[in-house]
């Protein structure tokens, strides 16, 4: 019995250092190395055993009781972590099927308060009103698509805020405060292009972002131009000093005095335009692929450790004593 007992746990101590180094994973590798280094003299022991000192099988009664809560723990943890990745898995499989309809996968709440407000703006003045989402209207064309990067990563989520026609906006202000809490901790934006248009110039630099995305939408135009038609385009970090605010192609910005590379998530993040739909398409993909990848590695690991999370010990304090 106690030379089975050891070749079960040394075995499955070999199985949990063959998973390899992870910070979900450490404390059971500590605790099965102790195993290792108490259960050897079981190995390939004799009757001779019971003539050791009692220290001998109480080390291993120990170590297998540190070992067991260290492989419950972390079936737990492991546990928590596939119902994390197989929830992903489910949202990104969901936005994968929509952009391969030819629909974007807006931040949740944006298309509900779009179209919110297109209905009530419609009953209110009795014709049918129709809202922009920034980020439809505008296109990169194909000569500056080495640009798009920078020109996603700057707007951020402005390339999210709706164009309410100006005739209109006073009514979707007053729309809007009464619905906000419905959205939640969201924080979409209405962009008040009459106001802008009578307090900004709209002129853009030849040499700025603006220049790098085109649009068919006067709304959308006035908007780009004020927010980007300052910001001068570099083609190398070195000359980005000279401006008040300028942008690389990849993304190191000057602004405010201070220089900074825009975060890679957000110049990835690609929705501005056709082309954006086959972006998403492959930028979700991989990570569902990553996901896949993820809960093929923890599933197995899981099984093991759940089959072996309630196993009874043959050195229990009962028997270690008798």
């Amino acid at each position: 019995d106690i030379k089975r007992e050891a070749i079960v746990l040394t075995n499955l101590c070999q199985t949990v250092f063959d998973w390899g180094n992870h910070d979900l994973l450490q404390p059971v590798v500590e605790a099965a190395e102790d195993i290792a280094t108490a259960y050897s003299i079981f190995s390939d022991c004799d009757y001779e055993i019971f003539t050791k000192s009692t220290a001998v099988f109480e080390r291993a009664q120990d170590v297998t009781a540190t070992f067991m809560v260290a492989v419950r723990d972390a079936a737990y943890k492991i546990k928590v972590l596939l119902d994390d990745l197989k929830h992903d898995q489910s949202q990104k499989q969901s936005a994968l099927d929509n952009l391969r309809k030819n629909k974007k996968d807006y931040p949740k709440g944006l298309l509900q308060l779009k179209a919110r407000l297109e209905n009530e703006l419609s009953k209110k003045s009795r014709k049918q009103v129709h809202i922009d989402i920034l980020a439809d209207v505008l296109e990169i064309p194909e000569a500056e698509e080495s640009w798009r990067r920078a020109v996603e990563g700057y707007l951020n989520t402005q390339k999210f805020f709706l164009l309410v026609p100006p005739e209109h906006y006073r009514d979707a202000v007053i729309i809007y405060n009464q619905i906000k809490r419905e959205f939640g901790m969201n924080s979409f934006g209405l962009v008040d292009i009459g106001r802008l248009r009578e307090k900004e110039r709209q002129e853009a630099w030849a040499d700025s972002l603006a220049k790098k995305v085109e649009t068919a939408n006067d709304l959308a135009r006035s908007y780009i131009d004020y927010l980007l038609g300052r910001v001068v385009c570099c083609s190398h970090v070195d000359q980005l000093r000279r401006f008040r605010t300028a942008i690389t192609a990849d993304g190191m910005l000057y602004q405010g005095y201070v220089v900074r590379p825009i975060r890679k998530e957000l110049m990835d993040d690609a929705f501005i335009g056709h082309r954006a739909i086959v972006l998403r398409i492959a930028r979700t993909e991989a990570e569902l692929n990553e996901i896949c990848s993820d809960i093929q590695k923890w599933q197995p690991i899981y099984q093991t450790l759940s089959q072996n999370q309630n196993r009874d010990s043959l050195f229990s304090i009962r028997y270690v004593q008798s």
